[in-house]
């Protein structure tokens, strides 16, 4: 006859039957080795961050498997395509920091797989993290960030109709978000490197510290990125998108620095010009002279000293570092003279 003793008195007998001390022993370490196989995952495991013509699903799920093994530092991967001749060429990257999955990647264009609506975006990239009370401590705040108003977000935790969309993925719940970010999200103003600074705060990849290979791999991409994008010449790599934007791009509102400037002379205050430029006048002859036409007090004092001037517009003045005397040059021209109005 064969029977079972009760749980809790199995446990007590346990303590002076040796043969069932070493089953006890054999099923707790069972229990653990199940425990740990069923953590395989910690990190989560998400579905394709990436559009499938990009990265493939099962280049993904490697990808995560072992992104999930590695430690909090080296959570991130590069994707690279081969290029003959060359080095590889980063395509896109991921990583995993602090609760938060971040992916990015460069649209394959001339790829026949690319529909003409998002043959026109510059990046793509998706932001998600687990609902999990480990991971609300600290995702919940602010993402994508605009750099020209101050408080405006893509997608705000703190406010319950800018929240990232919560879906279901796999068994779990996430909050996550795609962006193809386009020329017109730039020219609203979504400039900054989400891919490495998603809101600013928690998630800020440094490049020193415990993050500094992750960072050197999102750099990588990123160098790749900025190849196709027209830059200042000594523009940053936070100022890449500037010279997009149509309005950065007119001739007068052009930011004139330290940084953007390639041989002009600069003044303490970062200004390429004198504030006396206004008196860097043009004698036509002893009594006319040509003055830029917003001097009004200066034509004045001309005016009481029997000079008369000649207002002219200038508005690129200060940008050309100087005014209607050392922006001109003289002519010698053959022929009469003749008017050209």
């Amino acid at each position: 006859m064969h029977f079972n003793l009760p749980d809790q008195l199995a446990l007590e007998v346990a303590g002076y039957d040796q043969t069932r001390k070493k089953l006890a022993a054999a099923m707790a370490a069972e229990d653990a080795k199940n425990k740990k196989k069923r953590q395989t995952f910690p990190c989560g495991r998400p579905s394709n961050m990436f559009p499938k013509h990009v990265i493939k699903d099962s280049d993904w799920e490697v990808t995560v498997e072992q992104l999930n093994k590695e430690k909090a530092p080296d959570k991130f991967h590069l994707f690279t395509k081969p290029v003959f001749g060359q080095e590889p060429e980063p395509i896109a990257v991921v990583y995993y920091h602090r609760q938060l999955w971040v992916a990015a990647w460069l649209p394959p264009n001339g790829s026949k797989l690319l529909q003409s609506k998002d043959d026109s975006y510059i990046y793509g990239l998706t932001i998600a993290y687990r609902d999990t009370a480990a991971a609300r401590k600290q995702c919940t705040d602010t993402y994508i960030p605009n750099r020209r108003t101050l408080g405006k977000y893509m997608f705000n935790q703190h406010d319950e109709s800018m929240m990232l969309p919560r879906v279901k993925d796999g068994r779990s719940y996430w909050y996550r978000k795609t962006i193809l970010m386009t020329q017109d999200d730039i020219m609203d103003g979504y400039t900054a490197n989400y891919w490495k600074d998603p809101n600013r705060s928690e998630h800020h990849l440094k490049s020193y510290g415990k993050t500094w290979q992750m960072y050197r791999a999102v750099q990588k991409w990123e160098n790749q990125l900025s190849k196709d994008i027209p830059q200042f010449k000594g523009g940053s790599n936070d100022d890449i998108f500037t010279r997009r934007d149509a309005e950065n791009s007119e001739f007068e509102n052009i930011k004139i620095n330290g940084s953007w400037t390639n041989g002009l002379a600069i003044n303490s205050d970062g200004d390429p010009a004198s504030n006396w430029i206004g008196m860097n006048v043009l004698s036509v002859d002893p009594q006319h002279v040509l003055v830029p036409s917003e001097e009004v007090p200066l034509m004045k004092a001309m005016e009481k000293h029997g000079v008369t001037p000649i207002p002219v517009q200038m508005r690129h003045m200060r940008t050309l570092a100087g005014g209607p005397h050392c922006v001109s040059t003289d002519l010698v021209r053959e022929g009469t003279l003749e008017r050209y109005d």
